[in-house]
């Protein structure tokens, strides 16, 4: 069994099994927002997805160093790792973290890329609704216009193998 490390630092709780982590250039968050009043729960729920596999590292925000009534909760993943994404939408599923509108549909929530390089914008377009039905929460298979994002990100994030 492995354990994995929480370390507070600026703010945040990291938590990851790999201290300290070198992101690779696709590497991107999921970001849900939480009122601070239940940052302890949200505490529990970073630690729960890094045991699950959900992401790499998940961060959470700190009662403690953070005046402000809003906190966020951020699950770290590759933008090309299907498996990430599919267990990390998972995740926010099923603990009920992407809220729904008045209509009754998933919130759209953008995939943001971590390493930004100058040429590449920290939103590359991947949203929520491309990877998960917005009705249903139902996998979609990922199609062309995933995989062009996918391609633009490895062509101006900074691989190195191309």
């Amino acid at each position: 069994m492995r354990f994995f490390q929480v370390v507070d630092f600026q703010g945040w709780r990291h938590i990851s099994y790999d201290f300290p982590l070198e992101m690779p250039p696709s590497a991107g968050r999921w970001t849900v927002f939480f009122p601070m009043s239940e940052t302890e729960a949200m505490g529990v729920l970073a630690e729960k997805a890094v045991e699950e596999g959900a992401c790499f590292e998940a961060w959470c925000s700190r009662l403690e160093e953070n005046e402000r009534e809003v906190g966020s909760l951020r699950l770290f993943g590759c933008l090309d790792d299907w498996n990430f994404q599919k267990k990390a939408t998972d995740f926010l599923i099923r603990n009920r973290l992407v809220n729904r509108t008045a209509s009754g549909f998933f919130q759209n929530i953008p995939f943001t890329m971590a390493n930004v390089s100058p040429d590449l914008p920290s939103s590359v377009g991947l949203r929520f609704g491309d990877i998960r039905d917005l009705r249903t929460g139902a996998w979609i298979q990922p199609g062309r216009r995933y995989k062009h994002r996918v391609a633009f990100v490895n062509r101006f994030g900074g691989n190195e193998e191309e």
